[in-house]
């Protein structure tokens, strides 16, 4: 095991990257050094992506139905919103779990970017 490291104060924070294998960003660690697992970085990885292309969907799918009068793409239209639901809370629920478990700094950054 990785010897234990106290994590570093407030004003020397190094700065931490999103681990997306999916999309190709950098691994990110936890406040103490440890990378993310990668169970970890897919379920982010999937996450992203799924809210992105469900984004895209929902006008294409919504607008077929309108417009174009599918019933089909009515009801995935409507099965979209609950996805999008489902698919926030995941990313809520992720959000909270870096940092309240994982102490990592993503909600720091979010708040406050760096310039």
């Amino acid at each position: 095991t990785a010897p234990h490291r106290n994590p570093p104060s407030m004003g020397s924070l190094p700065s931490y990257r999103y681990s997306n294998r999916w999309i190709g960003i950098e691994s990110e660690v936890d406040l103490l050094g440890n990378p993310l697992n990668e169970s970890q970085t897919s379920t982010a990885g999937i996450t992203h992506l799924a809210l992105y292309a469900i984004i895209l969907l929902m006008p294409v799918t919504g607008g077929l139905a309108w417009f174009a009068g599918i019933e089909t793409m009515a009801e995935v239209h409507g099965a979209g919103k609950l996805a999008i639901v489902v698919l926030v809370g995941l990313h809520i629920a992720g959000a909270l779990y870096q940092h309240f478990v994982l102490k990592t700094d993503a909600m720091r950054r979010i708040l406050r970017p760096q310039g």
